[in-house]
């Protein structure tokens, strides 16, 4: 099975990316969310855009789609007035998502079985780090409100699971490193720290303990060019367990002046996992 992974797309996306991913051979196209710039104008442009897609596709809603720029403000600085006490502006911005987006299925706490395996969508709308963001959006609509919730949710997809698992996520999970160059540490505070998803971990570690075969753990969300100079490590193997982060941003940048656009090609068969870094130009066919 190939699957294309299309990391944080910031509003990179255009229409060669909808004529390449269209004319491949890929079997899957995961998205991991943050469609638009920072503004969060661009949100359902870029949605009405993917929803071109003719191959499978599956998103994960990061921490910029659905949500409002006061609601990401009052998350970073944990300012309950910003937050907001009620889910559901944000519930109904998440169904028009769905809608621009149709066919590509808008996940999120659910459950997808593609061919030979099973793809365990975790918590939407990670900010990443300790705790959880969006909470009146999370207990409004899937009655979440602790880490501990939400890995008792996301632990009740993998009792259900029948094949070998992919875990996707818009971040990854706690327990890679604390470097500012680990594949999930943070860059932009000057303690560091491991600011992966804790109920994230705790699903992992579920899924072993139950022994549950995981090929690939599948993420975006902390970008690879780091803040103060440097890139990330952006795939690490532990395990026999594939930790991906896509989220080369820009995904689409200029190289000897032309546009070259990003994303992770990962190959599954019975024995083998094969993770590359893919740049096409245009012109390049798939």
């Amino acid at each position: 099975m190939q699957i294309a992974i299309v990391g944080d797309i910031h509003t990179c996306w255009n229409d060669f990316d909808t004529h390449y991913f269209n004319s491949s051979k890929y079997d899957l196209i995961l998205v991991c969310g943050d469609l638009p710039g920072r503004l969060h104008r661009q949100t359902f442009d870029i949605a009405r855009a993917l929803s071109a897609l003719k191959k499978p596709a599956l998103m994960i809603p990061g921490n910029h789609d659905a949500t409002t720029v006061r609601q990401n403000l009052g998350e970073i600085i944990k300012n309950e007035t910003l937050i907001g006490t009620s889910g559901m502006g944000q519930f109904k911005r998440v169904m028009a998502l769905e809608r621009a987006l149709d066919p590509v299925v808008l996940g999120g706490y659910s459950l997808h079985a593609y061919g030979s395996y099973d793809i365990v969508v975790l918590r939407p709308h990670s900010i990443g780090g300790p705790g959880l963001a969006f909470i009146p959006y999370l207990r409004d609509r899937f009655g979440v409100t602790t880490v501990e919730e939400s890995a008792e949710k996301i632990q009740k997809l993998i009792d259900r699971t029948e094949r070998e698992i992919i875990f996707f996520g818009h971040n990854g999970p706690t327990g890679l490193g604390e470097d500012r160059s680990d594949i999930f540490g943070c860059d932009f505070r000057k303690e560091m720290g491991d600011f992966g998803d804790e109920d994230a971990e705790l699903a992992l570690n579920y899924a072993l303990k139950k022994g549950k075969r995981i090929r690939a753990f599948v993420a975006g969300h902390m970008h690879h060019h780091l803040r103060g100079g440097g890139d990330r490590l952006w795939t690490v193997e532990r395990d026999g367990i594939h930790f991906i982060n896509a989220a080369r941003v820009p995904r689409i940048y200029r190289e000897a002046g032309e546009p070259v656009h990003h994303h992770v090609r990962l190959q599954l068969n019975r024995t083998d996992t094969i993770v590359e870094e893919i740049l096409i130009k245009p012109g390049q066919t798939a």
